[in-house]
Parts: C-alpha cells; structure tokens; sequence
C-alpha cells in the first residue's frame, strides 16, 4: 500500500509503506558484507526481497535463505550474461520478478542508516517524473585521520533506485546503467527519497577489490571498442580513462577475460592512445612535477626557518 498525504496527487506520495515495497538485490559472494545489509533493511521494515545471484560460491545464497527465510524469491542468473550484456540487464531482469507496487535496489555492500519512519520511506522532494526517486550513497574509504581503524566518506552521490517498474521505465546502460522512461533518461527529473546509505565497496577484501578492477576493465574495454554497448557509460570513460591508462587497463582486462573464459575478440584490440593526446599529457606530467618541486622547495625553506 502507497501512503499518500491528504489531498496529495495520488501519483505524488510523501511516504511510500515498506510493505508496498520491493527491494532488489544483486548477489555474487557477498557472504561477508550482505549480513549488515539485511539487517538494516529488516530493522526498517522492508520485508519482501528479491535476489538475483550470479552463481556465488561462498554459500551467499543459502546465507540469504537463512536470514530472509520465505521473504526472500532467489532467481539464478549467469555472472557471463552480466559481462555480455550489462547491469542495466541484470537490473531489469530482477526487476521483473517484483510483484510489488514499488521496487527499490539497493547494492549488497550498501547499508540503509536513514530515510524511513515508522515503517514508511520518506520523500523530500519531487520531480517532473512520476513513480522515480534517488537516494544518496555515501561512499566510505580507510580514513587514517580517524585511528587505524577509522572510516571516512570520499564523496556523495545521489543514484536513481526507488521506481516503479513499468514496462515504459527501466533501466538502460552496460557498465554504469540509469533508469530510462520511453527512452528518456530519469537522472535529472526524478524526485528524491530521503534514504541515505553507506557504502563499503572500497573496505572489501584485496581479492574481492582485485576481481571488481578486472570486471570493471574488461567492460571498459569493451565499450572503448565497441560503440554500440556505450549506453549510460560518461564519455570520460572511453575518450580518457581508457587511453590515458592503456597497459594498465587491457593487463587487467587480458587476465580476467581468461579466468572467466572470455575470447580477446570479446573486448577487441589493446587501445593506442592518440598522440597528440599522448604529447599533452606528458607536457601536463612535467608541469605538474615542476610543481610539486616547487612547492616542495617551498616546505623545506619554511620548516628551515
């Protein structure tokens, strides 16, 4: 059930109940962090789930089970058809086993610390777009500053996650995927949610970062030699990243693509970087390590003084 407030546009909710709510969620090995993601979501008052898993092996899914028990509907999905076609796609293939008026995704290492009251999501603002809402995400790193085991937030973001899902709205995009209404990307016309998560991405495990780093470069591979999978992907991705860090990215590309079974032609040729690209960006290398002396000259005769 949508709670609306009295007299509001039944299209405009200021809460949305839980219990009217979906919340999807996409699995491979995340026996370690899911834990704390359930818990928070149960807590709020979320209490239906479903879980696309890309073939775990460190019994994520029956972890799943345990916790969520009959809330929870499990559907099996091929960690290759993420590779070939995209989140976008394991998005909306989730998305259509929700039987819910509203679905909400959110990321197995992302942990709910506010936005819900008494059982219901509260909405802040909204948008031109009926039926959409983004929630903020706190990205986390080590953060020295606060002991050794502290944590701080890099940086903020607002992503579009609690929508209905129709047959005119979902999401397109290969690496980085947005929700689209008739082919209309949402990003800028969608409300906001007031859920805030935390994200621990950046706080996993060195192997778990290290697999993340080779997907995440195969993918980016692919899209800077194939034109037609750029969908949702910013150009800086494949105009920039990619050339300005060629060896790094195919080595890593090159590795993963044999541990997961992957054909070279899959991602195509190793880039070459342009080179008037290549003589600007060693004109700006230098420059900034003049700086860097400079400023560093600068240190010494102060702390000399």
């Amino acid at each position: 059930m949508t709670i609306e407030s009295e007299g509001a546009n039944p299209s405009r909710p200021t809460k949305i109940a839980c219990n009217s709510i979906d919340v999807g969620l996409i699995v491979y090995n995340e026996r370690a962090i899911i834990g704390s993601t359930l818990a928070a979501l149960l807590a709020a008052g979320f209490d239906s789930f479903v879980v696309l898993d890309m073939q775990s092996t460190d019994g994520t899914v029956d972890y799943i089970r345990d916790i969520l028990g009959d809330q929870a509907h499990i559907i099996s999905f091929p960690r290759r058809s993420l590779i070939e076609y995209g989140y976008a796609h394991a998005r909306n293939t989730c998305a259509s086993f929700s039987t819910r008026e509203w679905l909400l995704f959110v990321d197995a290492d992302e942990v709910l610390i506010s936005g819900v009251e008494n059982g219901s999501v509260v909405i802040k603002t909204q948008g031109e777009t009926a039926g959409i809402y983004s929630v903020t995400r706190n990205n986390l790193k080590h953060d020295p500053d606060n002991g050794p085991d502290g944590i701080g937030i890099y940086s903020v973001e607002t992503h579009n996650r609690l929508y209905k899902p129709t047959f005119r709205m979902g999401y397109r995009g290969y690496i980085h995927e947005g929700i689209f209404l008739s082919g209309e990307p949402c990003y800028k016309t969608s409300g906001q949610a007031a859920l805030v998560f935390d994200h621990y991405s950046q706080l996993k495990t060195l192997v778990d970062l290290e697999q993340k780093e080779g997907l995440y470069a195969l993918m980016l591979l692919r899209a800077f030699n194939q034109p037609d999978v750029r969908v949702g992907t910013g150009a800086w991705w494949y105009k920039t990243y990619v050339p300005d860090r060629v060896a790094y990215t195919t080595a890593l590309a090159k590795a993963f693509a044999q541990q997961q079974g992957f054909d070279p032609s899959f991602y195509g040729p190793m880039p070459q970087p342009n080179k008037a690209y290549k003589w600007l960006r060693g004109v700006t290398d230098a420059l900034i390590l003049q700086a860097e002396m400079f400023i560093q000259k600068i240190k010494q005769s102060i702390s000399k003084s």
